[in-house]
């Protein structure tokens, strides 16, 4: 799956899950770019991710709980990805 399609994931996924406090823009901003790096980074072909859609997933992001947006800003791997999400498998 190319980084693209999966920030659109992340934003449905976010906007699904959206929580009740707002997070500022610029920890959107991390947080998409870190997600898009961190996909992008899992797969064969780790080329840097394409931030022409940042915008689309900023906007998701905005009424996302700030500890979350947070954890998907620090996320190193897919699997701390997924334990942002509430998932603790592996």
């Amino acid at each position: 799956m190319d980084v693209l399609k999966c920030l659109m994931v992340f934003g449905f996924v976010t906007t699904l899950l959206a929580g009740c406090s707002g997070s500022p823009e610029d920890l959107c901003e991390r947080a998409c770019i870190n997600v898009g790096k961190v996909v992008a980074g899992s797969g064969t072909d780790s080329k840097a991710p394409d931030l022409s859609e940042l915008g689309g997933c900023v906007r998701s992001c905005l009424p996302q709980a700030k500890p979350y947006v947070q954890c998907l800003s620090e996320a190193a791997n897919l699997k701390s990805l997924r334990e942002c999400h509430g998932d603790s498998e592996s």
